[in-house]
């Protein structure tokens, strides 16, 4: 009887000790899961934020080059002010020399996509819009664009283009400011005129300051969907005779509402000064290039990705 009494009791304890292995064990699988899982996490957290500072630093550079450069060597300067309504101020030089540009812009790219690259992380920039000046202003999608718009075979771009589209009710008036390396004394200068002038509601204010003497600022207001003009010639350019040309609504067409045409004379360097004044609507104010594949950063193994648009402001 104690024999039996005794095997049941081994039998009993090897249960025990079974279970208690068994339940160990289903301890450590989860423990081990749930530990997997969390440096799981944690190495995506760490991944994304390499990729985010990795994505901040091209951002930044690339805006260095845009702005850090001399005006005549591309550079397009932006500012923007929100205050109940929203303001975008846009400097630069027409025409706009886009060469020496590209050659920085490239020589980044390359340097980049070359040397930035590490182990599963890769970097690729697309800078042809960066280097031709398509900006877009939102949250309105309007585009203000420098022609010809493919600056890479061209020796500069002469002309700027502001079209607010969609969003041309929200656009209250234009302040344009230029200043030509010429005197203007001498010049022809034609006021506003057109079907457009002095009707409408939509401002357009211009200053001409020569190295002689200063014209304007002359006023006046238009009819969003009807051609008003303003044209300077024969400025006493060190290149030779040149002008500036300003045409809003060119096409005189519904679908041309509040657009804006500054043409200049190729050999008359003008530094020219484009304010947008604009009513504001919901969402941030920023100025971008419209090309959402202009900065991408990739992790192959988790597949976590950043690309977007170089955001000026």
């Amino acid at each position: 009887m104690s024999a039996i009494k005794l095997k049941a009791k081994g039998v009993v304890s090897s249960l025990i000790v079974l279970l208690s292995f068994v339940t160990i064990l289903s301890l450590a699988i989860v423990f081990s899961n749930r530990s997997s899982e969390t440096s799981d996490i944690v190495a995506k957290g760490v991944i994304s934020d390499r990729i985010f500072y990795k994505y901040s630093a091209l951002q930044e550079a690339l805006l260095k080059i845009l702005k850090g450069v001399a005006a005549d060597f591309g550079g397009i300067n932006v500012s923007t002010q929100e205050n109940g309504f929203n303001i975008v101020t846009i400097d630069e030089v027409l025409p706009r020399v886009t060469s020496s540009f590209k050659t920085e812009a490239d020589k980044f790219e390359r340097f980049a996509e070359q040397k930035m690259n590490e182990t599963n992380l890769f970097v690729d920039l697309s800078v042809t819009n960066f280097i031709c000046g398509a900006l877009t202003i939102n949250p309105y999608g309007m585009n203000y664009t420098h022609y010809p718009s493919d600056c890479s075979n061209q020796p500069a771009q002469t002309r700027i283009v502001s079209d607010p589209g969609n969003s041309w009710n929200y656009l209250n008036s234009y302040e344009l400011v230029f200043r030509p390396n010429g005197a203007i004394a001498n010049a022809n200068l034609v006021g506003w005129n057109g079907p457009g002038c002095d009707k409408g509601n939509l401002k357009l204010n211009i200053t001409i300051i020569g190295t002689d003497t200063t014209f304007g600022p002359v006023v006046t207001t238009t009819d969003p969907a009807k051609m008003c003009r303003y044209n300077a010639d024969n400025l006493n350019c060190p290149g030779g005779l040149g002008f500036i040309h300003v045409i809003h609504n060119q096409n005189s067409g519904d679908n041309d509402k509040g657009v804006l045409d500054v043409q200049v004379q190729t050999n008359c360097n003008v530094t020219t000064r484009v304010r947008i004044n604009l009513t504001d609507i919901p969402g941030k104010l920023e100025v971008v290039f419209p090309d959402n594949q202009a900065i991408k950063v990739k992790e192959t193994l988790y597949e976590i990705e950043k690309n977007s648009s170089i955001r000026i402001s």
